[in-house]
């Protein structure tokens, strides 16, 4: 075999072979990969929303016991921005468990949570359920009478284009 040909193949096996060697490891890797469950989108949250207002410092609920929630969501990370209020909760889903924790504490003035550390929500998906509900809790870190507060919310139909 001639050099030129030996140095064709050596070029060869580098510019062609190492990369598809490097894309059956990074596809083998990926086999075991799962998605986190998607919680993205609005929802519709069932709670008493003058407690959740006074924990969140949200003007107090207008239409009874119903309120909306957005989650935005990228990967693991999801945030939630609840209507009138003038805050977002960041936190992380996994598995079947969604956790936020705000990075700011604002509690309502006349709600003795002053010195709160910090508002937390955790929920459970319940997946299976169909529209898909997170069932879950809101509560304020070192605040010994603020009362956490329950909620269920079931997200809202999603709208599809061209319909």
């Amino acid at each position: 075999m001639s050099r030129r040909v030996k140095d064709f193949f050596v070029a060869y096996l580098f510019l062609v072979g190492l990369p598809l060697a490097g894309l059956a490891v990074i596809l083998q890797y990926g086999r075991q990969l799962t998605a986190p469950m998607s919680v993205n989108g609005v929802w519709t949250v069932e709670a008493d929303l003058d407690r959740f207002a006074q924990l969140l410092c949200m003007r107090p609920a207008e239409n009874g016991s119903r309120i909306s929630m957005v989650i935005s969501q990228s990967g693991n990370n999801v945030v939630f921005h609840l209507a009138g209020s003038p805050q977002a909760v960041n936190g992380t889903i996994e598995g079947g468990m969604v956790r936020a924790f705000s990075a700011t504490a604002k509690q309502a003035n006349d709600g003795g949570c002053k010195n709160a550390a910090s508002v937390v929500l955790a929920a459970r998906v319940e997946h299976k359920s169909e529209p898909r509900t997170l069932v879950g809790s809101l509560s304020v870190l070192g605040c010994a009478s603020c009362i956490p507060v329950t909620f269920v919310a079931s997200r809202e139909a999603l709208l599809v284009k061209g319909d």
